[in-house]
């Protein structure tokens, strides 16, 4: 509402109206003064006008408001060729700003204003209190967003204004040639014909040297044209020694009955000021300094919300949708130990980018600090480029210790790129580090050992659990009620009896015998939905009697919004002559019996 100009011109009115006092206290808030400043954001003498409207006490206290205001709308809407940049705000703008608030302006929630600003209003911009002089966070894409003309325009005034542009700015150039890093992201080129001459005006400078993790295999293969432009580029050196290599965590785990019972009845994940809880899918066991106990990292990428979660508008009706191609982030993580018997939770800033992390140990061979690297992978077909692997850290909180990313130390991610490279076929590999590189072994394989990588949840219980997994199998298959007992008091992954359901399916039991299992493991109807899934309803098909399927329409009827795979449980029923049962699957839907909405096609 404040970008338009119906606002402006029902704002002027009503302002014209009100007691100069009346103005002042409603003035006297932050989002009233980001809103004036937008509102003016058109106009240098509107805005000038409005903010020599407002007392000056009311603007001291509302300053950061008003820079929100108006760099709201600041951006490099970009050029090609000969083109002059287009910005989101003219320079007039953004002068009658700085006349009018105290000196020094606190930048820090725009520490990037400088690329989306024009460069002849730099040296002003750092005048009033701009304090970002490296190229790469304060210009970010800018460089590569630009026309060739206009950077070499801006190029004296990056010289003159941020001391490493020299370094920094022809690998913001090409970071569309190398793996995706955080400093540096894949910046969007004006165009190949752009970049070529920017390359070289860059080479005519005396600028062009090495850049690490530059990949001459991706600029010949789809931008040709570039070749002889990026060859003073590329970093032809043999790689050195690797400064990131392995390391091995030095603790010792058990799975206690209180990280038990938390894994078993409290497996989820919630991010800080988030509402969204996430269910544990993964676990991996990681180092926690000055513990000699590893912690738990665990989390997950569970979908949430309504689109991903199975159903989805068509217009035939509900159509259920349970991979979908481009999912919301939702993944959250954090760290779990155990103090006392309690479980503590630790803060991470793992999560939001559709990545399930498998972290690393690594030694930084200059400094002999330790850090855990991550894959850099993200899962889901909407990341199409290669990341480079990051390292994070565990830092001090008012919360006690966090896995927390490491940004202080931007050259440990150039020695990545001097480390890693792509291959075609294996993706991201890097020297020293033979941990990224090592294949997982199966689930059924997997040791404790393997738990230093990364498990999901019921084979890490599993492993851990072994012998009580056996346990419970052979009292299912005997039937022995107090042992089941036992174990229904402490406690059954659902996994656990869903693997029991589908043994009594292929065992060589009377049928008599494996219904009175069913009967007891269908009794709690709590765990009967915990182990519920297609495999183990399409394990029933075949032989379970109808009369006995009531439990099982009670879960399906409770939890609508789960896949279960039941459009195919139906296809399979019918083809067996058991229609009676696939009624009861469609109504337990809310179906009329044979009716469809299309679900699981």
């Amino acid at each position: 509402m404040a970008a338009s100009e119906a606002a402006l011109g029902q704002w002027t009115a009503l302002a014209a109206r009100l007691r100069p006092e009346v103005y002042a206290r409603i003035m006297d808030d932050d989002q009233a003064v980001s809103d004036l400043v937008l509102m003016h954001s058109r106009s240098a003498a509107g805005l000038d006008a409005a903010l020599a409207g407002l007392p000056t006490p009311v603007l001291r206290r509302h300053a950061q408001a008003a820079l929100r205001g108006l760099a709201q709308r600041a951006a490099l809407l970009g050029s090609s060729g000969d083109a002059r940049p287009s910005y989101g705000l003219a320079p007039e703008l953004w002068r009658t700003l700085w006349r009018h608030l105290p000196r020094p302006i606190d930048y820090a929630e725009w520490p990037s204003l400088a690329g989306r600003i024009q460069p002849e209003l730099w040296s002003e911009l750092f005048a009033s209190g701009y304090a970002n002089r490296d190229a790469n966070t304060a210009l970010q894409c800018a460089p590569a967003e630009m026309g060739a003309k206009a950077f070499e325009a801006a190029w004296p005034f990056m010289l003159a204004q941020f001391g490493n542009a020299r370094d920094n700015v022809p690998i913001t150039i090409l970071s569309q040639f190398r793996l995706v890093g955080s400093q540096y992201p894949d910046c969007a080129t004006s165009s190949e014909a752009d970049t070529r001459e920017k390359l070289l005006f860059l080479a005519s400078k005396g600028v062009a040297q090495p850049i690490r993790g530059l990949d001459a295999k991706r600029v010949a293969a789809n931008a040709k044209s570039l070749v002889p432009a990026v060859s003073p580029f590329l970093d032809s050196t043999a790689s050195g020694k690797p400064r990131l290599v392995d390391a091995q965590a030095n603790c010792t785990f058990e799975l206690t009955a209180p990280l038990y019972r938390e894994l078993l009845n409290h497996a989820t994940v919630r991010g800080d000021q988030d509402t969204v809880e996430v269910r544990v899918e993964t676990v991996q066991l990681i180092e926690i300094p000055g513990d000699a106990r590893c912690g738990l990292l665990v989390g997950g990428s569970s979908q949430v919300n309504g689109y991903v979660g199975g159903l989805v508008d068509t217009f035939t009706g509900p159509e259920n949708n349970p991979t979908p191609s481009c999912p919301d982030p939702s993944d959250r993580y954090e760290v779990w130990r155990e103090r006392g018997g309690k479980i503590e939770r630790l803060n991470t800033n793992m999560g939001g980018d559709d990545g399930v992390p498998r972290l690393m140990p690594v030694q930084d061979t200059v400094t002999g600090h330790r850090y855990y690297l991550h894959d850099g992978m993200q899962y889901g077909r909407c990341h199409g480029a290669l990341r480079l692997p990051f390292t994070f850290e565990w830092k001090s909180s008012a919360q006690g210790p966090a896995l927390m990313k490491t940004t202080a130390f931007p050259e440990l991610e150039e020695a990545l790129y001097a480390q890693c490279s792509v291959d075609d076929k294996a993706g991201v590999r890097c020297n020293g580090i033979s941990a990224l590189n090592a294949a997982a072994p199966s689930a059924a394989a997997s040791t404790p050992k393997d738990a230093f990588n990364s498990l999901d949840l019921q084979t890490f219980l599993k492993v851990f659990r072994k012998s009580q997994f056996d346990d419970y199998q052979a009292a299912v298959r005997a039937l022995d009620r107090p042992r089941l007992q036992a174990f229904r008091t402490a406690g059954v992954p659902g996994p656990w009896t869903a693997e029991a359901i589908k043994s009594l399916a292929h065992s060589d039991l009377p049928l008599a015998e494996r219904r009175r299992r069913i009967a007891w493991l269908f009794a709690d109807h709590d765990q009967l939905a915990r182990a519920l899934d297609n495999e183990v309803l399409a394990s029933l098909a075949d032989w379970l009697p109808r009369e006995d399927w009531g439990p099982i329409l009670d879960v399906v009827t409770s939890h609508r919004d789960v896949y279960y795979g039941l459009g195919y449980l139906r296809t399979d029923l019918a083809d067996k002559k058991r229609d009676a049962l696939a009624c009861d699957i469609d109504r337990a839907q809310g179906l009329m019996c044979g009716e469809t909405w299309g679900a699981d096609r």
